[in-house]
Formats: structure tokens, C-alpha cells, sequence
């Protein structure tokens, strides 16, 4: 259905003109903190490193009235509870608010792309 979001990012399901489900794990609060290498869904689903988050990104298509709604949902989860306290601030003041900013780019992206195929 769509493209990996980048190579930062394993995809971990795809239902064909469905769903995509991409996930990666870093250190997002530190500067320059680079993403942990998971090269396969099994590898995502077992990484549990302490000091690391791990997140899934979405984008599903549905069915609407006037014609197709793509939507996406993005999940953290801290890998344990020093994280979790260390990454709250940064979640709210800037992850949380910039990453609807960074959502909402995707998905204009993603309708611009769509339009023009569908225009041939």
C-alpha cells in the first residue's frame, strides 16, 4: 500500500490497500540520538533495551462518503519507567504537537501522490 516511512523504520504488517504498519526504537528526547537498527518485525517486537522507546506508525484507508479517508496513529511506549519520566516532557512539549505537524505533512503527501496517479 505505501512505501516504508524511511529506513529508520521496519514494517511490521501490511494489508494490501488496507493497512501499513511501520515501527522503530530510539532515544528521540537526545539530540542527534541516532534510531536503533531492527532490520525485522521479530527483531522489533523483541527489542526491550532499557533507556529506549519504541513506536508504531499507521496509515489505514477507509471507505467514506465522499470518497477515501486515510487515516494514521502513532504509539510510544518507553521501555521502562526512568524512560517513560525522562521522555514525558519532551512528549508533551514538542513530540506530541509537532508530531500531528509531522503527521499531517505525511498525509498531504500521500493525497497529493494519490490524486496524480489517480489523474494518470
Amino acid at each position: 500500500m505505501l512505501a516504508s516511512l524511511n529506513e529508520n523504520f521496519v514494517q511490521l504488517a501490511d494489508i494490501a490497500g488496507e493497512e501499513m504498519v511501520s515501527g522503530a526504537a530510539g532515544q528521540w528526547w537526545k539530540p542527534n540520538a541516532p534510531f536503533v537498527d531492527v532490520d525485522s518485525p521479530e527483531q522489533f517486537h523483541r527489542f526491550d533495551r532499557t533507556g529506549y522507546l519504541k513506536a508504531v506508525v499507521n496509515f489505514r484507508v477507509t471507505g467514506h462518503p465522499r470518497g477515501t479517508l486515510l487515516l494514521t496513529e502513532t504509539r510510544v511506549v518507553a521501555l521502562d519507567p526512568r524512560t517513560r519520566r525522562i521522555f514525558r516532557p519532551y512528549w508533551f512539549l514538542l513530540a506530541r504537537p509537532f508530531g500531528g505537524l509531522i503527521r499531517k505533512a505525511w498525509l498531504r503527501a500521500v493525497g497529493t501522490r494519490a490524486v496524480a496517479l489517480q489523474r494518470g
